[in-house]
């Protein structure tokens, strides 16, 4: 799940709340957090955390059609500051509808984008302008307990030349927190999206005529309590994912339902709050992947477990987040392949390095599917700094550095990539946002079997864009 540079419009840019799908700086890692009635949303810079699983990264969908829906979280109040991202802005965050007990917070944005290697460069490197059409909206519940909320999007891209790359994408959620009393809360999910994988990423070997395409089918279910100073969460996951067959260049079908399978995953995971201020979190993590249709010469099915200990919450007055390291293991069915162990990470920290200036970290080590029928998934670690500056009240600069790495189990092979972007976010009043990015995002490939992918690959992206929020 190699998450190439994304320059396209943030959650909080164009207006629109939702809910955190990962942990918060002061939740309990494994609960949905969703924001109190009335309180404004804005966009999280944490990774593609699924349903406060940190150790879940989905392959998202491609650059143009990302558009921010990554885990957002509720802005930061009763501590000493908050990050640029998650701050409120009065004058500019979104009134939204009042439907009811809810509110309804509708958002259309378009955007054009130069991408500089359409086909990542599998023929001669082309580039080509692209038009993204996105209508999204969530329906957030106004109670003083508990807390519903219903998001979802459809997008179209359109490429002027190479509309081999064109198509809609679309995420549909319900998100549900039901209060037993004031210590204890039961957390519930449902998804369906529509995902196109990015050519560029690492895992993705194979040259086709269209990127590829999948269906994701996910749901959770979770638990969380505190007593006193001891913080227990519990969650449990499945999803379904279904791929779509390709066609090669010469449009010689070739199949992908080799890659469609199953995931269970359960989390459990204990903290102790110090007088200090942090969580002292030990966590479990354990999956197991099952393929639904045979795949010789292998069978690919695979069980993962990590632990992780580390810190979360309010780590230092200045530093929030969560810090985790720990061993993660993995058993393939298949009786020819070893299994696999690693030392593990999990961080998503920021540093309030300024009350203008925040400082992002984050990475992982995990296991992931791929393209390759030889092998049972490959060993990714990926790690992003970066930092936001609000120049004004109504704009923010932004920069990242990202580095993914890839290895192959079994085959032997391997990749890397190096990123870099920045954007800037222009709120120009409540019902508008405008922004813009450039990026540069470069990557790697060695001893990969059958790979009809150049070895260095290069891509320049630049987008601008402009929204408009109810």
């Amino acid at each position: 799940m190699c998450k190439p540079i994304a320059i396209s419009a943030a959650v909080a840019l164009i207006g629109l709340p939702t809910v955190a799908l990962g942990q918060t700086a002061d939740s309990s890692p494994g609960a949905l957090t969703l924001p109190d009635p009335g309180t404004p949303v804005a966009t999280d810079r944490s990774s593609d955390t699924l349903i406060g699983i940190p150790s879940l990264r989905l392959p998202r969908g491609d650059t143009l059609t990302n558009g921010g829906d990554g885990p957002v979280v509720g802005v930061s109040s009763g501590r000493r500051g908050s990050t640029v991202a998650t701050r409120a802005r009065p004058d500019f965050d979104a009134a939204g509808i009042p439907v009811g007990g809810f509110t309804l917070f509708p958002v259309g944005s378009l955007a054009l984008t130069y991408d500089g290697n359409v086909f990542n460069g599998r023929q001669n490197q082309v580039s080509d302008i692209a038009a993204n059409a996105r209508l999204a909206a969530v329906m957030r519940s106004n109670w003083s307990r508990h807390q519903v909320l219903l998001s979802g999007f459809i997008n179209e891209r359109a490429y002027a030349t190479y509309t081999s790359e064109s198509g809609v994408t679309y995420r549909a959620r319900a998100l549900g927190r039901y209060d037993i009393g004031i210590d204890t809360k039961v957390t519930a999910e449902i998804g369906r999206e529509r995902i196109f994988l990015q050519r560029t990423a690492l895992t993705e070997v194979l040259s086709t005529r269209q990127p590829i395409r999948y269906d994701l089918t996910s749901g959770a279910l979770g638990i969380s309590r505190e007593l006193g100073r001891l913080r227990a969460s519990a969650q449990g996951y499945a999803a379904r994912y279904d791929y779509n067959d390709a066609e090669r260049i010469d449009g010689t079908p070739i199949a992908q339902q080799f890659r469609s399978y199953d995931l269970y995953r359960g989390s459990l995971q204990l903290g102790y709050a110090l007088d200090t201020g942090p969580v002292v979190f030990i966590q479990g993590i354990a999956d197991a992947r099952r393929y639904r249709f045979p795949a010789p010469p292998i069978d690919r099915d695979s069980n993962t477990t990590e632990i992780l200990i580390g810190l979360s919450s309010d780590i230092t007055p200045l530093l929030r987040g969560r810090i985790g390291i720990g061993y993660i293991h993995a058993d393939f069915k298949q009786a020819t392949i070893a299994s696999r162990g690693a030392p593990s990470f999990d961080v998503d920290l920021d540093y309030l390095a300024t009350e203008l200036t925040t400082v992002h970290l984050s990475g992982r080590r995990y296991f992931q599917n791929v393209s390759l029928a030889v092998s049972p998934g490959v060993l990714n670690t990926e790690a992003t700094l970066g930092v936001d500056h609000e120049l004004l009240r109504n704009l923010i600069l932004s920069g990242e550095i990202l580095y993914r790495q890839t290895d192959f189990i079994a085959s032997g092979g391997k990749g890397s990539a190096l990123g870099a972007e920045g954007k800037s976010q222009l709120y120009i009043n409540r019902r508008l946002r405008a922004n813009a990015g450039l990026g540069y995002f470069y990557s790697r490939r060695s001893n990969i079997i059958a790979s009809e992918i150049p070895r260095n690959v290069g891509q320049v992206q630049a987008t601008i864009g402009l929204s408009f929020a109810m």
